[in-house]
């Protein structure tokens, strides 16, 4: 009989391949994974987080839904209810980051799939109202919080865009044009720097030989 050990490290194993996607959105909108990061236990809330980000990284499809549900997470926290609220508006500019490295490091051929599932560009104009309205709560560290969200929503638009025009360059050929320029720049630098050295070198050898005639007729 297989330990549990073992059982624990097979399941592991194949987490990667497949994750049940009503634990991510569900008919009615809403997201296991995601409501348990509001849930009184910390340590509950915790595991939810960094299983959160586990999936950011790993499952480009999944970035979207989890997106929309922790945009409408947002919208059910209680305005009185502070520390909540702060702990989800942190949470969320966390996996707004961790999406931006993955952008920023994502392979062109990667990114031309990615583009192909869901937009996120709708979603990015209410992100930052939501964060907009938190920076006006009556506490210090919800706006705190929401300064940060808006600062990671402001990157993300500006790491998609410049992953579209990776892509777009990538299709169009105009990245390897970009390089042939820029190497023919660098040769031509090359060619005018070594002539220059040559020329120099041939002044000196024009001088060495002035200074000896003159020695020698002076002599």
């Amino acid at each position: 009989m297989p330990s549990v050990a073992a059982c624990n490290s097979g399941d592991r194993a194949r987490v990667p391949s497949s994750i049940p996607s009503h634990l991510i959105d569900d008919q009615e909108g809403k997201c296991f994974v995601i409501r348990a990061l509001v849930h009184p236990d910390d340590r509950i809330a915790r595991a939810a987080a960094h299983a959160l980000q586990r999936i950011m990284r790993a499952h480009m499809a999944l970035r979207v839904p989890l997106f929309k549900s922790l945009l409408a997470l947002m919208g059910r926290v209680p305005e009185t209810d502070v520390a909540v609220r702060t702990t989800t508006i942190a949470h969320f500019s966390h996996l707004v980051a961790v999406w931006i490295d993955e952008l920023q490091t994502m392979d062109p051929f990667k990114l031309t799939t990615a583009t192909m599932l869901e937009p996120i560009e709708p979603y990015l104009a209410k992100l930052e109202a939501e964060a907009l309205v938190a920076m006006c709560h009556a506490h210090a560290c919800v706006r705190l919080a929401a300064v940060e969200l808006l600062y990671h929503a402001r990157q993300l638009g500006e790491a998609l865009a410049a992953g579209y025009q990776r892509m777009t360059d990538l299709i169009s050929g105009e990245t390897q044009e970009r390089e042939r320029a820029e190497d023919f720049e660098r040769q031509v630098a090359d060619l005018v720097e070594s002539e220059n050295e040559l020329r120099d070198a041939r002044r000196r050898v024009r001088r060495e030989k002035q200074l000896a005639a003159t020695l020698a007729a002076h002599g």
